[in-house]
């Protein structure tokens, strides 16, 4: 149970990574042969478990008694919070409500620009995340792991864009005059394409964010168990040397006046 609650990270990595990867996998095969909405499930999983480990980051690296978004630690309170807005997004399709409320509100027509709409917002997702780590970035120092995880993602991520944008009117198809059976598999390859590097995408933020936890953690372990530093002390003879020369020169000093 102290695992599951992320209070042990040798544990949880333990558990997580097999769970994850084993989730992902059945996730994705049962989403590109059987239904589609699977992918969809497993994506709000992972990006859930993501936004739990960051508020453990977050418990493990502010001072105890202290705001939330008080000082630098306030990144994994709004990581945590962003990782939970991705996940309802996920199963409500936010990002694709707001594509058609900017179309109602602004009287746009459908194009092949404003149909990507959607698309964009995906991608301003990743941008207000990479924003707010770099104003913060003195809390990722010396995590040179996390950075080979966040680079990955990043770009699974924006391949995952472009792969749904350019399922969303096939322009592209139409460009190289496929039809028929070359047009379905090329629905298909962009459609599904698009759910599995987006996924793949959140399991590399994911384990990112679980090596920043453990690497936390144990700094912490290790500070709390570090036996405290002596203090130098004068050595006892230095002070009984002050006192002879003292003796000393005292009645030199007398024997000297008049």
């Amino acid at each position: 149970m102290r695992a599951l609650l992320l209070e042990e990270p040798d544990s949880a990595y333990r558990i997580l990574v097999p769970f994850v990867s084993a989730l992902v996998l059945v996730g994705v095969f049962i989403g590109v042969f059987m239904d589609d909405d699977a992918t969809e499930v497993v994506s709000a999983i992972v990006l859930l478990i993501t936004s739990v480990i960051c508020r453990r980051i977050l418990d493990v690296r502010r001072a105890p008694g202290t705001w939330m978004f008080a000082g630098p630690t306030r990144i994994w309170a709004l990581i945590s919070l962003g990782f939970m807005f991705l996940a309802i997004d996920e199963l409500l399709s936010l990002h694709e409500k707001m594509d058609r409320l900017i179309h109602l509100l602004l009287g746009l027509e459908e194009t092949g620009w404003s149909d990507r709409i959607d698309d964009f917002i995906i991608f301003l997702y990743g941008l207000i995340g990479a924003g707010l780590m770099y104003l913060h970035r003195t809390e990722f120092r010396g995590l040179a792991r996390f950075y080979r995880y966040l680079v990955i993602g990043f770009v699974l991520m924006f391949l995952s864009v472009l792969f749904d944008a350019a399922n969303n009117r096939h322009e592209i198809a139409d460009l190289l005059g496929w039809e028929g059976q070359a047009l379905a598999w090329y629905v298909e390859i962009t459609k599904d394409g698009e759910e599995i590097l987006k996924v793949l995408a959140e399991v590399f933020f994911l384990f990112g964010f679980l090596s920043i936890f453990k690497h936390f953690f144990d700094e912490r372990d290790a500070a709390a168990h570090r036996p405290p530093s002596p203090t130098r002390a004068s050595p006892h003879w230095i002070g009984a040397g002050t006192a002879e020369q003292a003796g000393s020169k005292t009645p030199a000093s007398r024997s000297s006046c008049p």
